[in-house]
């Protein structure tokens, strides 16, 4: 089997968990570090015992070594960049948000397949193994008609979180601030079991005015198009640093997680008694098992190992990633609608965007 020779494009906070996922996969080697400051690059490199290191992304680009990059780079560069390696015929594992402008989104996905590149949304947690269950649980119809999702975040950061960085905090670079940033895995999951949202009203608030002009606070009411009402909630001006929850209400039952790791069940309750007892025994042999110690910051957990396995599955071609590009462009545009309704103080449609599949050309 081929090698496939990865870049890692930007090297900050996340950066290690991509290491851990690539180095656990046959035949990939991860060649190239990069970041625009040339000594972050360096030490990275150094770290990770990879060969090459560099400030100049065009000059991975150029290489026809390198089949694929990881981008982890701030917001505003993901769609220019991505665009780049696209174009470039560089496959693009692409940190989230997938972008802030939903027209590059959309240009982005038709070039991939235009071209025949993978270009994968990092959504992590459709990893993980717990709520991979709870959407096969969803999907069996064991908790009927969906009725009412709530979301909540609380991600208290101190002002020098935005003072001491060159772009969390700007409008032109972050694209927003809690929604966009860290409420985005919230979001994106509720989208995930639920399906599609159709319109939103919301609200937004900032606190520490003196250090940033995008949000700390932001609060909505979703609809989705089968009919089920949301709320989502997100503060990173007080309360815990990182607490999240997410409770999925139906005419059949409830159940309630928090996407930390290790994973939780906090509500499980369902009318009927033999489904109540199958899903239960099923959670409870993925609760209790031993969770492997992260790669990186804790609360973002191991699922960038299965991400990147699928990622490199769908190089070689044995899977197929229109459903999760798909899914991407449906978050951008939900976010730009929320945002645009809390800007605006009206309720919102989001749009609905599909990209012609007959255009994809296959890896």
């Amino acid at each position: 089997m081929e090698i496939i020779n990865h870049a890692i494009v930007g090297c900050g906070r996340i950066a290690p968990n991509h290491v851990d996922g690539f180095t656990r996969i046959d035949n990939v080697k991860i060649t190239y570090a990069v970041d625009k400051d040339i000594e972050v690059a360096k030490a990275f490199a150094e770290r990770f015992d990879i060969e090459n290191y560099t400030s100049d992304y065009q000059k991975v680009l150029s290489d026809p070594s390198v089949h694929s990059i990881s981008l982890n780079v701030p917001h505003d560069l993901h769609g220019v960049m991505a665009q780049q390696a696209a174009e470039a015929n560089k496959h693009v594992l692409l940190e989230k948000p997938f972008v802030i402008d939903p027209k590059e989104g959309e240009k982005l996905v038709q070039t991939a397949r235009e071209r025949g590149v993978t270009v994968m949304p990092i959504v992590q947690h459709h990893y993980d193994l717990l709520l991979i269950k709870i959407k096969e649980m969803i999907d069996s119809g064991a908790m009927g008609t969906i009725s009412m999702l709530r979301g909540h975040l609380e991600c208290n950061r101190p002002p020098s979180y935005y003072s001491e960085s060159e772009w969390r905090g700007s409008l032109q670079r972050e694209g927003g601030s809690v929604l966009i940033n860290q409420a985005y895995h919230i979001l994106d999951l509720m989208v995930w079991l639920s399906g599609p949202v159709q319109n939103v009203t919301a609200h937004q608030h900032t606190t520490n005015r003196e250090v940033m002009e995008t949000e700390d606070v932001f609060t909505a009411s979703l609809k989705f198009k089968n009919r089920a009402l949301a709320s989502l909630s997100v503060c990173g001006a007080g309360g815990s640093s990182w607490r999240n929850m997410i409770e999925i209400i139906s005419d059949q039952g409830v159940i309630g997680f928090d996407i930390s790791h290790p994973n939780q069940l906090l509500r499980f309750e369902l009318k009927s008694k033999r489904e109540m007892k199958l899903w239960r025994k099923q959670f409870a042999e993925i609760i209790e098992a031993v969770q492997p110690s992260s790669a990186g910051t804790d609360y973002y957990g191991i699922s960038h190992r299965p991400q990147t396995k699928a990622f490199i599955d769908a190089i070689r071609g044995t899977i197929d990633v229109k459903e999760d590009q798909q899914h991407a462009l449906h978050i951008v545009h939900t976010i730009d609608a929320l945002y645009t309704s809390s800007r605006q103080q009206k309720n919102r449609d989001v749009q609905e965007i599909t990209i012609n599949s007959e255009s994809y050309a296959t890896t």
